[in-house]
């Protein structure tokens, strides 16, 4: 198996191509995927794109338990893709909005303050708790981080805690294949959960390793970024 760019206690984070890195693991190792995929037809930022998301599908359904979740940001424009290609593997339960207070995504008619997340499952994974909104605030939770990316790849705390609390629970390992900047993966962190990241560029994976480690050791981070 290839070598992880940086690792907690927790968990690992790879550089590179996803299927690749997902090969070197066994049948039925993660209890939940939550991942903010590409939507793009080009790759613009080094991202990747929409086809990368639909080529890793099968990879991520052999590398989930027989009853697990996966959960997926995504904007409202492409729903009818997304939905017809990831439904050939898993079965779509149900959506929930996430609602930012300020523009995150354009849609057909102009600025969006809000985003789907979407929830599939392999087999009869169980909810833990029952939701009595279908709005997430888009917001941090300031006990899992404090310094973080003004980005729209950069996934609100807050949310991410929500859906693992109540939806995947604990004791449990989540996996993010398109991880970035590391906005799920330090949520799993805080929340005592085991994690794998993945993600191409070399660049969010080193912002993703300084979030972290501030976050887990605020002295230790702080030295290094003065150094550079």
């Amino acid at each position: 198996m290839i070598e992880p760019y940086y690792e907690t206690k927790l968990g690992k984070y790879f550089l590179g191509n996803n299927k690749d890195i997902l090969s070197g693991f066994p049948d039925g190792e993660f209890d939940a995927v939550i991942t903010d995929p590409p939507f793009f037809e080009k790759d613009k930022y080094n991202m990747g794109t929409y086809d990368a998301y639909v080529n890793v599908l099968p990879e991520l359904f052999r590398v989930m338990k027989d009853d697990s979740w996966l959960i997926v940001y995504f904007p409202s424009t492409r729903l009818p893709e997304i939905l017809e290609d990831t439904t050939k593997y898993f079965k779509y339960v149900d959506r929930f909005i996430l609602e930012f207070r300020s523009t995150m995504v354009k849609g057909a008619f102009g600025d969006k303050k809000t985003l789907e997340v979407l929830v599939f499952k392999k087999g009869r994974p169980k909810v833990r708790e029952r939701f009595y909104n279908d709005v997430i605030p888009g917001l941090e939770d300031p006990t899992i981080v404090t310094l973080h990316p003004r980005s729209s790849m950069w996934k609100p705390t807050l949310a991410t805690a929500i859906l693992i609390t109540k939806i995947v629970g604990f004791d449990k390992t989540i996996l993010d294949p398109f991880a970035g900047l590391g906005s799920i993966p330090i949520v799993a962190e805080k929340l005592g959960l085991k994690w794998v990241a993945i993600d191409k560029n070399p660049e969010y994976a080193e912002i993703s390793r300084l979030i972290i480690k501030e976050s887990v050791e605020p002295r230790t981070a702080l030295k290094e970024k003065s150094r550079d």
